[in-house]
């Protein structure tokens, strides 16, 4: 079953690295995003680029941040951990 078969960077928000350290509602694209740069639905589901639910907000930790995964080996990583931070030229 493919169903969590998902690209990280497909659930992320796009936003200017030289932001504040307050928390946006929308990204670059109007888009809704959490405190945690995913994007979500109205109903706080995590959701991809395509409006797909991804993750629903049950499964997300009580701060509202992507829950760790398991790599093959049982180790615990971040989301964020797999995904790049680029710069974009003018």
């Amino acid at each position: 079953m493919h169903k969590f078969n998902f690209n990280a960077n497909d659930i992320m928000g796009n936003l200017d690295v030289d932001l504040t350290p307050k928390c946006p509602q929308r990204d670059i694209n109007k888009r809704r995003i959490n405190k945690f740069n995913f994007l979500c639905s109205e109903n706080g589901h995590v959701i991809n680029r395509n409006k797909r639910k991804i993750l629903d907000k049950a499964y997300l930790e009580k701060n509202g941040d992507f829950p760790m995964l398991l790599n093959f080996k049982c180790k615990k990583f971040h989301i964020k951990d797999v995904t790049g931070l680029l710069l974009r030229d003018v």
